[in-house]
């Protein structure tokens, strides 16, 4: 691994308080929109597995530097902005001061951002378990995504 090491830990656990964040999101749609609270009972406990795996990443990285080089990296402020984005949209949705078909337009713009959509890019390696996870984070961000897009085909019908 290259010498700004010290930098992919910096932006891995910050990505971790993006989905921490992300999970409390949809945590608060579960309280506001209970008609469909499986739905996002669902979502936000993706979320909080993909904080998880971010923890263990970090734990694979330590291990076995070598076998990680950073590739296209994210910007720890980029990364911090976007959670800025989360949390306040969790406040205006707990406080009823966003209606409810843009809450869910910017959860899908949430779900497509560059932070969750950059996961298979940043990080090259040939660890299988590491791309495992990497490969399920992305798969449950595209569900994520179809699952927003159909709520709002069903809302704009």
């Amino acid at each position: 691994m290259r010498k700004d090491s010290d930098d992919i830990f910096n932006v891995l656990e910050k990505m971790k308080e993006h989905e921490l964040a992300m999970a409390e999101y949809y945590q608060a749609w579960r309280q506001v929109w209970s008609a469909e609270k499986d739905l996002w009972m669902e979502m936000e406990q993706a979320e909080m597995r993909h904080a998880r795996y971010l923890e263990t990443m970090i734990g694979f990285i330590l291990k076995k530097p070598e076998r990680f080089e950073w590739s296209r990296p994210l910007k720890q402020a980029a990364i911090q902005t976007a959670t800025s984005g989360v949390r306040l949209s969790i406040h205006k949705l707990k406080n009823g001061e966003i209606p409810m078909y843009k809450a869910i337009f910017t959860a899908r713009d949430f779900e497509q951002s560059i932070i969750e959509n950059k996961y298979g890019e940043m990080i090259k390696t040939d660890d299988i378990e590491f791309r495992s996870l990497i490969g399920e984070i992305v798969s449950d961000t595209q569900s994520h995504l179809a699952q927003l897009n159909k709520k709002i085909k069903e809302w704009t019908r």
